[in-house]
């Protein structure tokens, strides 16, 4: 996913150096059958208990259109705003659910950019950075007729396979809205 680069706020045309931690969202995609959590556009896997890290950071921008675009596409792709996050979750998600039985479910966490790492702002208030570190699920969306029509008990066995995955329960009590998450979580625990 390209950033178009706001030069307004990169006269030099270099990346921003943060001063603090930046905050901001990112939109990742969890996969029942891949049973790991990844970017929505390049496929990339992503452990969200550890710093995600660029392998190759873009410090100089592609120019597109006669010096006045310019473009970073060697980046990690953020979010500024939690609304923009999650239209573009809720976009992700619908595109998904075009595939009957996928059981995909696209989550927007919060997520800083550390102090003294290298960003850029886009034209549309997106962010473009070198690493980031996860702090917290704000929202989860899935695909609804995915749940629908199944048995009781294909669900708690779905919903038990993705904790013994790790998958987080506040992810579990969102996706499967039409089982009672908590009592399997709780059986699940004590057994």
């Amino acid at each position: 996913m390209c950033l178009f680069i706001d030069i307004k706020k990169h006269k030099n045309l270099k990346p921003k150096i943060a001063r603090q931690d930046v905050f901001g969202y990112k939109v990742l995609l969890y996969s029942c059958s891949r049973k790991e959590f990844y970017t929505p556009y390049m496929h990339i896997p992503v452990d969200v208990t550890t710093e995600l890290k660029c392998r190759r950071f873009q410090n100089t921008p592609q120019i597109l259109i006669n010096n006045e675009v310019y473009c970073i596409n060697k980046a990690i792709h953020l979010f500024s705003t939690v609304k923009n996050a999650i239209d573009n979750a809720q976009l992700c998600i619908s595109k998904i659910s075009n595939m009957a039985n996928t059981y995909t479910f696209a989550c927007v966490y919060r997520v800083t950019i550390p102090k003294g790492n290298k960003y850029w702002i886009g034209m549309y208030y997106d962010i473009c950075t070198k690493s980031i570190c996860f702090k917290d699920i704000i929202q989860v969306f899935c695909d609804p007729p995915i749940n629908t029509g199944r048995s009781l008990k294909f669900l708690q066995n779905k919903c038990i396979n993705l904790l013994r995955d790790g998958v987080n329960e506040d992810i579990l009590r969102n996706f499967f809205y039409s089982i009672d998450v908590d009592k399997i979580i709780c059986e699940y625990t004590e057994a």
